[in-house]
């Protein structure tokens, strides 16, 4: 039996002392090699030849050339492991095009490459208004929405004659508009043939009301609408809505003067209603 405190026991507590040194210290000395290299690296990629030092915005200029600056500068002065820097000279930014749309709604799409001196060039294109998606008829709220009906931006007063209406009264319960795609698929391509279309034939279309999965209204100057569905062809509608308009019983109904057309239902792809009604006479 060995004792606690004989010769053989003080050699093991020696062993076992002398290991727990050598682990220590190997420790440590990982630690130090770890912080050096570190420390070398962060160097490395702080010095001028690898730092991203200046944005250079293209394709747009003024006060949203300098909000695309803003978002792009905070993007490339992001730290991973708050040392290192997270985009360098090494390598272009790629995710930079998701960051800006995500923070600039009126930004459609986006060109990032690096070049001298130390300079992260940013191409924006712009979204363009093509529609004006209001909340009421009064047209008090107002959105731009781009040619896919996406909404972007909010609308001064003034824009209501230059660009076609979209009437969206279901947008009222939602927070904000901004990013919401009005409608999907074809259907915003669509409404534009059907403007374009139905002004070949002398009907001015003054806006459309509709929802994202019903009927659409398409409201002429002369106050009446057009009923249609959103799965019906352009061609099918359009060829519903001339014939109809250039009947002789619709053309003789509507020049007369106790009557007032109400609407054109051309849901049914066989079928064409429309609806007259008596006009109140003022004596």
């Amino acid at each position: 039996m060995v004792k606690r405190d004989g010769p053989i026991a003080n050699l093991r507590r020696e062993q076992k002392r002398r290991k727990i040194k050598k682990i220590t210290f190997a420790i440590l000395l990982i630690g130090i090699n770890v912080f050096i290299y570190l420390a070398v690296s962060a160097l490395f990629l702080h010095m001028s030849a690898f730092k991203i030092e200046h944005v250079a915005v293209t394709g747009i200029t003024g006060g949203r050339a300098d909000e695309v600056r803003k978002v792009a500068r905070g993007y490339i002065e992001e730290r991973s492991y708050f040392i290192f820097p997270k985009y360098t000279m090494v390598r272009t930014p790629r995710d930079i095009e998701s960051r800006l749309k995500g923070t600039l709604p009126w930004v459609e799409d986006v060109t990032a490459s690096l070049g001298r001196p130390n300079t992260l060039y940013v191409g924006v294109t712009e979204r363009k208004p093509a529609y004006l998606a209001c909340l009421s008829e009064a047209r008090n709220v107002c959105y731009y929405a781009d040619r896919e009906t996406l909404v972007f931006a909010e609308a001064p007063a003034f824009s209501a004659p230059v660009y076609i209406e979209l009437s969206v009264p279901w947008l009222v319960s939602t927070s904000s508009p901004i990013m919401v795609q009005l409608f999907s698929g074809d259907t915003p391509a669509d409404l534009i043939r059907l403007r374009n279309g139905m002004k070949e034939i002398n009907l001015n279309v003054r806006r459309f009301l509709g929802t994202p999965d019903g009927p659409i209204r398409i409201y002429t100057d002369g106050g009446w609408y057009v009923l249609i569905s959103k799965d019906e062809s352009v061609e099918r509608i359009m060829s519903s809505i001339t014939a109809v308009t250039r009947s002789d019983k619709f053309t003789k109904e509507l020049s007369d003067s106790r009557r007032s057309l109400e609407y054109i239902d051309v849901r049914l792809a066989d079928k064409v209603f429309y609806k007259f009604v008596d006009v109140v006479q003022h004596e």
